[in-house]
């Protein structure tokens, strides 16, 4: 059985967030992203870029994030970039984030140091979204240190 890894995007309509596939195009060296809902239906044409597919939805590119496949305590599905709150209070706030080192999806601290790989943690005990990266900056706190 295999696993799809759906991804999240901010609509450019600013509609909010759209969900499903991933898709990048580039015409005429202008690079255009896409997010596909898995209701979908359609091709995209590969010379041209041109989209044939009913229901496509266009994407800012900086704000697409791939999902963890995990779940929060709530039931809120974890994406890259997904800031999350240990439930007891004084421990901060976390950002999920890939390891390249380690293959695996994994938390960092405020100031960008590991914290823990989340496959340790049993996220629907311990952990809550409680924003992301790109819609709640200002929770990060000062990231210039």
């Amino acid at each position: 059985m295999s696993e799809q890894r759906m991804y999240r995007g901010n609509r450019v309509d600013s509609k909010g967030w759209a969900y499903g596939y991933y898709a990048v195009i580039v015409v005429d060296s202008i690079v255009y992203c896409y997010i596909i809902p898995a209701t979908a239906t359609g091709t995209i044409n590969q010379g041209t870029g041109q989209k044939a597919i009913e229901g496509m939805i266009e994407v800012i590119a900086t704000s697409v994030r791939q999902s963890t496949g995990r779940k929060d305590k709530k039931g809120v599905e974890i994406y890259g970039g997904d800031k999350i709150r240990p439930w007891e209070e004084d421990d901060g706030i976390l950002v999920v984030a890939w390891d390249d080192e380690h293959a695996c999806w994994g938390t960092i601290d405020l100031e960008g140091k590991w914290y823990m790989q989340l496959g340790v943690l049993d996220l629907r005990k311990v952990f809550e979204v409680i924003g992301n990266t790109t819609d709640n900056i200002s929770l990060l706190g000062d990231t210039t240190k």
